[in-house]
Parts: structure tokens; sequence; C-alpha cells
């Protein structure tokens, strides 16, 4: 090797020195003939000394790494096809003693005629990256020996491969033991009761999506016996590509069949508790109705004060046990209730908090007229006017709280106001507070007890009327507080979070349930309306009634497919109205059709949050609402 190609070969690494160069003779031992100027940094030995074979760098190479490292060279050497390679990383020995992980990547130099000419190789010291990868081996098995002591089932999901790999006590829970630990995707899945497989699959794919920081399900699973378990399953995406898209996933399932057991039994124990008590509750309600529509006709005739008294107590008594009657059934309601979310924004109510407050006017005028109180309600212009809220729940709320007020309020006022806490652009919390000039409450924290009441004289409650307002406020992802001084008063702050409706409507188009799941979920998350269509006959159905903003529309689909859909709605409707392609195989051809459909760009699946609130704020960002118009 000439002078001249050293010093080109030095050049091209003399804006680094983390790789180091060294040429061998293709001779026993290996000497060197050449070495760039950080050998020196590398090995500890000067470049003099390594040149001249005063140290023989085959003598550095760790012991227990020679005889591969060795073979690896021979297997290279003799064989003509191969111009270099790299070595399995190994480990040699520094002047000081001290062992470093090398990666080598050697180059064969060889004539005309196969012969070996030198060996070039280039060095890097890999010891950092090295230490990190032996320590999170060392972890990775320590946790496996942990989750297999604990007897927990764990899995590993190869989203690319589609495959999965359990542990031994994954098989051993589905009395499939022997099958091998590695599953087709296929076979994992299949395990899962039919009736639930849906639903795991779409909380599946909203985390593989990035709507949910972790993926976290209850299902059950089909053993080889026939036995149904329950089981508790848990697990996140673990790698990703370049890209972000998810590569690896991994979990672990528990097994909470006595568990889920015990709370069926204890459900199905409290809705006959539910049923009897409303069973007991009509029994009881049918001769108090004939007690009191007596009792108040007799009202009307008596003369006597002495027998009027007497009728007012029985007919204040049946007031009161009514009143108890109507708050248990109401409590055990609430408790039952469940939170159900509507599949579409659009189908939402929007707000109206005047005519609230004025339907709370009318029905508490009589009683604060005949207790001659001043009963005010205010909505502040600060409250947005497109909110969306379940409207009945709330005003059960309001009825409960003004009327303790009322009862409990012999002189001033009980005012209701309504007002906004803005958060940001679309985001903030209503406010409501309910105060009046009673009588107030000693301890607050006891109010919200069932069956719980204030003792004050003469006047009697059931307690159960407040702890229906706590479930309620509850169901409502709100929170409620007490402020209130004996003999002063009290106020109730209730406060719920809203996300303000925007006048934009988004049109999914896509033959899949999972994919409209996703998608659907992150435009909710991005407080997006949206209306769902599973062809291209459908869309254009609901585009001939309904005015839309933007369109993501799929590709492939049976029947009509997207790009025929996408030309059907220019052709009808023109450019203005935004479409956004969706594929799960981009290919030039197919972004090309698209575009000259008439589609104002394509993405592919899976796409992110982040993806599609970009192109969101791209097409309807600027707050111009483009609408198909009929």
């Amino acid at each position: 090797m000439g002078q001249l190609r050293h010093r080109d070969i030095e050049a091209l690494f003399a804006a680094s020195d983390i790789i180091t160069l060294f040429v061998w003779e293709n001779t026993d031992g290996w000497p060197v003939t050449y070495c760039s100027d950080n050998a020196l940094k590398l090995l500890g030995y000067p470049k003099s000394m390594l040149e001249r074979g005063e140290i023989k760098f085959v003598d550095k190479v760790h012991p227990e790494d020679l005889s591969r490292v060795t073979h690896e060279v021979n297997s290279a050497i003799n064989n003509p096809q191969i111009t270099h390679f790299t070595h399995q990383d190994y480990r040699i020995v520094r002047a000081t003693g001290e062992v470093i992980w090398i990666s080598d990547t050697t180059v064969i130099e060889r004539d005309s005629d196969g012969k070996v000419l030198y060996l070039a190789g280039y060095l890097l010291n890999i010891t950092e990256r090295k230490r990190l990868e032996l320590s999170l081996a060392a972890e990775r098995n320590y946790f496996a020996q942990a989750i297999e002591g604990a007897r927990l089932c764990s899995w590993d999901w190869n989203l690319q491969a589609k495959t999965v790999r359990v542990n031994s006590h994954y098989l051993r829970l589905l009395g499939h033991e022997e099958l091998e630990q590695e599953l087709t995707e296929e076979a994992w899945l299949a395990f899962v009761h039919p009736d639930d497989q849906a639903r795991r699959q779409q909380i599946l794919q909203l985390h593989i999506a990035g709507m949910q920081p972790f993926y976290e399900d209850v299902y059950r699973v089909c053993t080889a016996s026939g036995e149904l378990r329950y089981v508790s399953d848990r697990g996140q995406v673990i790698s990703k590509d370049e890209f972000g898209h998810p590569l690896q996933m991994s979990g672990i399932i528990s097994d909470i069949t006595r568990h889920k057991e015990a709370e069926i039994a204890a459900q199905e124990a409290a809705a006959l508790k539910s049923q009897m008590l409303t069973e007991v509750s009509h029994e009881i309600r049918t001769p108090l109705h004939g007690i009191l529509g007596l009792a108040s006709l007799l009202e009307q005739q008596v003369e006597n004060p002495k027998h009027e008294a007497l009728l007012g107590t029985i007919r204040e008594t049946g007031d009161y046990l009514l009143r108890t009657l109507n708050e248990v059934l109401e409590t055990a309601r609430a408790e039952n209730m469940d939170v159900a979310l509507p599949s579409s924004q659009i189908e939402s109510k929007k707000s109206d908090f005047s005519a609230l407050a004025q339907q709370l006017q009318h029905l508490f005028y009589a009683s604060v007229k005949e207790k001659g109180l001043q009963f005010i309600c205010e909505v502040s212009e600060s409250v947005p006017k497109h909110l969306r809220f379940e409207r009945e729940k709330l005003l059960q709320v309001l009825i409960n709280l003004i009327d303790n007020s009322i009862k409990y309020t012999e002189q001033g006022e009980i005012r209701v106001r309504f007002h906004w806490q803005s958060l940001e652009a679309d985001a903030g919390t209503l406010v409501v507070e309910v105060q009046d000039t009673g009588i107030g409450i000693q301890n607050v924290e006891k109010v919200w007890e069932l069956f719980v009441r204030e003792n004050h004289q003469n006047e009697r409650s059931s307690g159960v009327g407040l702890s229906v307002v706590e479930n309620l406020v509850a169901l409502l992802n709100g929170k409620i507080e007490v402020e209130s001084t004996p003999g002063k008063g009290t106020r109730v702050v209730l406060s719920i979070p809203f996300e303000a409706g925007r006048d934009k409507a988004i049109l999914i188009v896509d033959d899949s349930d999972v994919n409209q799941l996703v998608l659907g979920e992150m435009l909710t998350a991005l407080n997006y309306r949206f209306i769902t269509a599973s062809n291209g006959e459908d869309a254009l159905k609901v585009l001939e009634s309904t005015p839309v903003d933007l369109v993501f529309m799929d590709l492939l689909m049976a029947g009509m497919s997207g790009i025929d859909t996408t030309r059907a709605i220019r052709k009808q409707y023109g450019g203005a109205l935004p479409i956004v392609g969706l594929t799960a195989n981009p290919r030039t051809f197919a972004s090309e059709e698209a575009m000259s459909a008439g589609m104002n760009e394509l993405i592919s699946k899976p796409f992110t949050l982040q993806e599609i609130e970009k192109i969101l704020n791209i097409h309807l960002g600027a707050g111009v609402t483009q609408r198909a118009e009929t």
C-alpha cells in the first residue's frame, strides 16, 4: 500500500477520531502495516509501536473472543466472493488492562487472481453502547423471571411479522400447554370469546393509533376444556419505527375470574335490591295517595280548628313520607345510572341556559311565594351558546339544591348564578352557584352521606337529596363544593367541565367499523362533530341532506370506491369541499389517482392524532366554513 493511499485514507477519518483504521498483512498474527493516528486513543499504544510490530494486534484481542474472531477472518478470506464483512462485536485489552468492546468492519483487498493483498479494518469503540445493551438484557431477564415467579401471563406482539410470543403460564391458563410459545396473530386473537373480540380489537386499535397512553381491557377467554375465564389484560407499544408507526407491543394478563364472578353477583344483588325497593315503595305510595287525597278533601270541609289542625298534621306527615320515598327512589336510580356518551356529537342538543333558568323560576314560583322569599336566576353573557350537556341530570341537581335551600330559608333570598370560566379557545368550565340566606350547615363534611342530615329544630329531611346530587354530579364529570356559616346561609358551587361545540361537521367514509371508531374518537378528542358512512352511496346521501365541512374518504371500499365517490362529489358540488383520502397501502400511482380524482391530499393508515389535527388546521383552521350545498 503506497504512502499516497495511506494519506488519502487518513484524510477520510481526519474529521472524526471515533473510527480507527488498521491495515493488516494476511499472514500469521496479522502484522499491522498501517494504523491511523488515533490508535493511541483506542488501544493505548502509539502508532509507531504497532506499525513496527512491537505490539501485535492479535495479542490484544480478548482470549475468550480470539478463536471466534480468527474463524470469522479465515472464513471470509477463503471465500473469493467476500469483499468485506462485519465481525460480531468483540473485546480487546488496552495497554492499561482495561477491556473495551469493538465494532469491526473489515475490507479484503485482492489481486486479479483473487489472492489477498491486505486487510483493512474500521474499528469503533462501542463500550458504552454494549454496557447499556447488557444492562437492558439483564433487566429484561430480571423482569422475565419476576413475571414467571408471579405466575403472570405475558405476551409480546410483533405487529410487522404478525406473530405473538407468549409464556408458559399463558398457555397453561388456556389449557393449551401442547402449543408452541410463538403463535400467529390470528391464533392469539381466537382465544378471546367471540362476543368480546370486536370490543377488544377496538380498544387495541385506539392505543396503537396513539389515542390512549396504554391498552387495558377485561374480557373472557375460552380454554381448551370449554371453560370461560375472565382476564385483565394490560399492554403498551414498546417499539416504533422512524415514522412513529408501532412495531412491537407487550403486555401482561392476569386471571380475575373469581373477582369478576363476585362483582357480577354483587351487581345482581344490587339490581334485585333496587327492584325490591321500587316494588315496596309502589305498595306504600298507593295507599298513601288515598290518605293524602282524603285528608286534603276533609280540610276543605271541616270548620273545627282542632280537627283542621289534626288533618294538617296528617297531610304534612304524609307529604314528608312521600318526599322521602321519592328521594330514596331517585338515589337508587342515580346509583344504577351509566354514563352514555352519544355516538356522534351531531346528535347532541345545544344549550339554552336562559330557558333552563326560566324553567327553574316556574318550578319554584309557588314555593318561594308561600315563604315570602326572593328567587333570582342569573345567566352570565360569558356562558357559550353552543355547549352540549345532559340537561335532565343537571336539572335534577339544581332542583335538589334549590329545594334544599327553600326548605331551610325563612327569610331573604335564594340566588342561582350561571357563569363561565374559560380555559382555552374551545374548553372551559360551567360554574353554577346556589346561594341562600338560610340557617346554614354545621357539619358540611357529612351532608353528602346517605340518610345523614342536619338536625335542625322543627325541620324534617330524609337526608337523601344531597346524596342524589353528588351521584348525579359525578355522572356529569363535575365537582361540587359547599360553603356554609351557621345562621348566615349556604353557598353551593357546582363546576362542570365542557368543550364548546364547533359549527363544523366532518364526514367519515369508510367500510371498516374499527377505522370509523378510531378516526371518530380522534375527532371527538379534537372537539369536532362527525357523521359516518360505510360506502360511497351512503356518503352521497349524507351530502344531499347534511352540510359537511370536510370529508375523510377511504380509497378501497365495497361497491363505489373512494376514487369514484370523490369524482361524483366534485361533479355535483365542485371543489370547495376538502376531501382527504385514507389508504392502508400508499403507492405513488394511488396518490396520483387520488389527486386526479379531486382529493386534496392522501394520508396512510395508521395515522396519529397529530396528523389529523394538522390536516384539520390546514383546511378548517382559518375559521371559514366550507360546506357542500345542496
